[in-house]
């Protein structure tokens, strides 16, 4: 499995009854249970976005200095899919919890793959603080 199909996979829940349960907003909001026909074409769709966002993210805010499309128009097109995707579905009674998805993610990668995260997170921080530095001083 691949790293976008994991971040994909933690949107999913599978509940008592063998539904699979599309929670869009993670922990923040309500399932929706996903018909038996569509449940690859939404997991399919998610790590679509996911693989977008990723390297457009990158162009359009780093080297383009264009933070309104990361803001605005990247989380506006996932709300209007999200609206029109989840119409007429049923929502679940079942509420995804906190400990649910961070066990769910942990469970999809390996060691090997958190310490890679973690090394590149520590590097945007040095690269922010770095950043901040320059801006402060005036170079």
């Amino acid at each position: 499995m691949g790293y976008f199909d994991g971040l994909a996979d933690v949107s999913f829940k599978t509940d008592e009854q063998g539904k699979t349960i599309f929670y869009p907003w993670g922990i923040f909001g309500k399932g929706y249970i996903i018909p038996e026909d569509k449940k690859d074409r939404f997991r399919f769709t998610i790590k679509r976005y996911l693989q977008m966002c990723v390297p457009l993210t990158f162009v359009f805010s780093i080297f383009l200095n264009l933070l309104l499309f990361f803001f605005i128009i990247l989380p506006l097109y996932f709300v209007i899919w999200v609206k029109t995707s989840t119409r007429g579905l049923a929502t679940s009674s079942d509420k995804f919890t906190l400990a649910a998805a961070t066990n769910k993610f942990a469970r999809k990668y390996n060691w090997a793959t958190f310490w890679f995260l973690e090394i590149i997170s520590f590097l945007f921080i040095l690269a922010g603080i770095f950043i901040l530095g320059h801006i402060l001083v005036g170079g």
